[in-house]
């Protein structure tokens, strides 16, 4: 047999992954979207506290005396030099020690609490408005507003001690600083951006590091890329099924698909009865739908068929078939023992369900029995199984090579790509020949 092996999955697949977490990457997403609004509320505010003033007028007389403060090929007269003076050492020294920064701001020495105020600080020039403006942050709304106009304080002493500018005084102001009343940091809404943002991310992120496990297959296109093979059968999604029996005789597919699906099966030349086992890779994956739905499509085509319940593990035709019957069970005895009970066309099904009374025995006894009597059982067109999961029942896997078709059920947003590699792997190793998908849950959604 041959099949394809899939290094890259097609965009679809990553679409669908997205659709099917989509709960997973909200529920993410709004968790830290929330976290970093809380973060918001918790973080100490901020205050900024602007002054604006005028340049001075240039005096060329005594700017020479400026050069101490560091001023560099000043561009525009004036500016430069007024810029200089607001941003020289000797005045910020002088602002950290009237407002004993360094306690403030926890610093070790000076230098460091000169490099803190200076990240709290910025001084520029205006070229729209023609102004320099003082812009300064702190926990302290008034302590920014303080800080700020002593910077333009600090900047008149220092012009009057090296008669830079003649002009009095310097700076003209145009708006004295005053105490904020709003907080400038930290701002809600962006905190909430950048947590969404983070948040959608991390979500997307973690959903297909959690799928990149163990790839589901999520449609028909998913399936064929990993299995190789188109579909035998395809069972439509269906909601509120409460394993009731009316509800499962809903199930018919559509005579096209019955058509070609007999045609196809029995192009093979199989003898009657014809033995058929259905099988998925691990447990809730609609196997049982499914053997219900073949049993039906032979029953309606080839003639009276019977369904085993062969499960060990999850017995559930049993549970179905047996509430609300009208006819006793008939009991089927083998080797002078009583080993199954066969229900007889429930609600006029044409086909009847066997199911074992004693479960206890061992599931490859059950089959070698079953196997050994089955021309006994009854005259039936087909025997089908419901079998176990292959990866959680490895040891039946001897028994397939009785059958004359298995039949893989692939759950749709649920079966893993990873399960179904190796539950061909299994097939190819038996070297069994005449093996086919049944896609359980396909486009249209059925509520009863």
């Amino acid at each position: 047999m041959e099949h394809m092996e899939i290094e890259e999955f097609p965009l679809s697949y990553y679409l669908k992954v997205l659709y099917v977490h989509w709960k997973y990457i909200l529920f993410i997403s709004s968790a830290v979207t929330l976290l970093a609004l809380g973060i918001s509320f918790v973080i100490k505010p901020t205050y900024k506290a602007e002054a604006t003033v005028l340049p001075p007028i240039t005096s060329r007389s005594n700017l020479g005396k400026v050069s101490g403060l560091g001023i560099i090929s000043p561009a525009i007269p004036g500016v430069s030099e007024a810029l200089a003076i607001l941003k020289s050492r000797s005045l910020k020294e002088e602002i950290v020690r009237q407002f004993k920064l360094d306690s403030v701001y926890r610093a070790d020495d000076l230098e460091a609490a000169l490099k803190k105020l200076d990240k709290s600080v910025k001084i520029r020039f205006s070229t729209d408005e023609g102004v320099i403006k003082i812009e300064v942050l702190d926990h302290d709304p008034v302590r920014a507003a303080n800080i700020a106009n002593s910077f333009i304080k600090g900047a008149e002493k220092i012009n009057e001690d090296l008669q830079i500018f003649l002009t009095r005084p310097m700076l003209k102001i145009v708006d004295e600083a005053v105490p904020p009343r709003e907080k400038d940091r930290p701002r809600r809404s962006v905190f909430t951006l950048i947590g969404l943002a983070f948040g959608v991310i991390l979500s997307v992120g973690l959903a297909f590091i959690k799928e990149s496990k163990r790839r589901r297959v999520y449609d028909l296109q998913l399936m064929k890329f990993v299995t190789g093979k188109q579909p035998i059968l395809m069972i439509p999604k269906i909601k509120d099924l409460n394993r009731r029996i009316e509800n499962f005789r809903k199930l018919w597919v559509p005579k096209d698909q019955i058509a070609s699906f007999v045609s196809s099966f029995y192009r093979k030349g199989f003898d009657r009865p014809t033995f058929h086992i259905v099988t998925s890779s691990r447990s809730r994956e609609g196997k049982t739908i499914a053997s219900i739905q073949l049993t039906m499509i032979l029953a309606q085509s080839e003639g009276k068929c019977l369904l085993v319940d062969f499960n060990h593990l999850n017995p559930c035709l049993k549970d179905i078939f047996f509430d609300g019957i009208e006819k006793e069970p008939k009991e089927v005895t083998f080797n002078d023992d009583v080993s199954c009970y066969i229900i007889e066309g429930p609600l006029n099904a044409h086909f009847d369900v066997l199911v074992w009374s004693n479960l206890e025995e061992a599931p490859m006894e059950r089959f070698k029995t079953l196997l050994a009597h089955k021309n006994a059982l009854g005259d039936y067109a087909a025997i089908i199984l419901d079998y176990p999961p292959l990866l959680e029942s490895p040891d039946l896997t001897k028994t397939f090579e009785a059958a004359d078709m298995v039949y893989i059920t692939v759950a749709l947003f649920q079966s893993y790509a990873d399960d179904l590699r190796a539950v061909m792997q299994v097939l190819d190793n038996l070297d069994i020949k005449n093996y086919g998908f049944i896609a359980n849950g396909v486009t249209k959604t059925f509520s009863f």
